[in-house]
């Protein structure tokens, strides 16, 4: 059954080449041709797509609900968006609570990320699999004012599955990068960086100034780490640049396309309009301008490191086939302010690119202690703490795959009727 999905899905095809960019190599499993290579055992293929196919029914009862819902926008937009958070904070709870069921342990060390909940935070992250997305979104909805107040920023081809379907609706952004352009140009002929920070930045202005975002999250490396590291090393000898193992170097344009969105609190109010990457922003004194229409300056910096003591794929994340494992994510708060104050240039601007390569030269040496010692170092004296596990997570994730099987028997039953 396996060699013929794989003639009928060609894996050289440029679609597949790209989704299976975003994926990882060992990730592609979503598509059914791989659902027969990836595992051993016709048992764990059959144990994953029971998780994954009513992943994609209730996806699609949750997007004819919103559907439905559009008329209530008319009525109260903000009623409206409501129930969309709400029903977006229910889907990533079933997701992430999927690591609980099979069995993974999250162990959070670092700063406490609850205490700014409620301020506007840019939280920035590595990425090694897609499972970081899970791992993220376990982590903040035991916070329970941060998680449908969130924006990601994604690549992409992210928003073709599942978990992208439900972030549209929920007004998250996903960022067409330059190789995908290029590999389907026959789609996008005039796609340009620029026009994709221009859409970013409009994007995260409405989502904090008009639905009251606090937290936006980005995955600076632009990629996982896998895809990147070759090309991250060539670029590093090219430009004399340390060699780094366990991250990328980080890609500056959405980072720096949001703070001149929003601006940085006390130091910078944004360039209104204009994203411009080339040569860095302007800190324009300890005031902000209270007439900009950037009244949601970004206050924080919480720097993300996931690290896993082996690499992890979607299917191990959802059936634990290779057995439990224990997940770290280490948090450290920066006042945003930093970025104008630790990286002055001569022209009177200040580096971004500059500040994040200094920022994931920390987490190279943070990764490299973690795979030595099993664990990230205590930086504040404090030790390792599990991430609460609410139980209506684990209640809402069984809901959800009754519901979907159920849909799936209604359905199946009415095509039989048929005959």
């Amino acid at each position: 059954m396996g060699e013929v999905l794989r003639k009928i899905i060609k894996p050289n095809s440029t679609w597949l080449l790209s989704l299976s960019r975003v994926l990882g190599k060992n990730d592609v499993p979503y598509l059914p041709v791989s659902f027969f290579h990836l595992h051993k055992s016709m048992l764990q293929t059959y144990n994953t797509d029971i998780l994954a196919l009513p992943n994609y029914i209730w996806t699609l009862i949750v997007c004819y609900y919103i559907c439905l819902l559009q008329p209530l926008k008319l009525l109260s937009e903000k009623f409206f968006w409501a129930i969309i958070d709400t029903l977006y904070v229910i889907y990533m709870s079933s997701v992430g609570s999927w690591g609980d069921l099979a069995g993974h342990t999250i162990l959070l060390s670092g700063d406490d990320i609850s205490v700014i909940a409620g301020d506007e935070s840019l939280l920035l992250l590595n990425h090694q699999t897609p499972v970081d997305i899970a791992v993220l979104m376990r982590c903040l909805n035991v916070i329970s004012t941060a998680a449908p107040n969130t924006m990601w920023v994604s690549d992409w081809l992210i928003q073709f599955l599942p978990y992208g379907w439900i972030g549209k609706c929920h007004k998250d952004f996903f960022l067409l990068q330059p190789v995908d352009a290029k590999r389907l140009k026959m789609f996008f002929k005039n796609a340009e960086i620029s026009n994709e920070l221009v859409r970013l930045q409009k994007s995260v202005v409405d989502n904090f100034s008009n639905r009251n975002r606090k937290w936006v999250i980005v995955f600076p490396e632009g990629g996982f780490l896998s895809k990147r590291r070759s090309g991250s090393q060539r670029f590093a000898r090219k430009n004399d640049l340390p060699i780094l193992e366990h991250v990328a170097l980080p890609r500056s344009g959405a980072v720096q396309c949001i703070l001149d969105a929003l601006g940085v609190e006390g130091k910078y109010p944004g360039k209104n309009g204009s994203c411009d990457n080339s040569a860095g922003f302007t800190a324009l004194g300890p005031t902000l301008n209270k007439n900009s229409s950037n009244s949601r300056p970004i206050k924080w910096i919480v720097d993300v490191t996931i690290g896993y003591n082996r690499t992890m794929s979607c299917s191990e994340f959802i059936i634990g086939h290779r057995g439990p494992q224990t997940i770290h994510v280490h948090y450290r708060i920066k006042p945003a302010s930093e970025i104008i104050s630790s990286t002055p240039c001569n022209n009177g601007n200040y580096d971004v690119t500059k500040w994040l390569y200094e920022l994931f030269y920390e987490k190279e040496e943070l990764l490299s202690d973690f795979y030595k010692h099993g664990k990230f170092r205590s930086e504040n004296g404090t030790s390792p703490r599990v991430a609460p596990l609410y139980y209506r997570h684990i209640i809402i994730v069984n809901i959800y795959l009754i519901l979907g099987w159920a849909f799936i028997y209604k359905m199946c039953s009415l095509c039989f009727s048929m005959f």
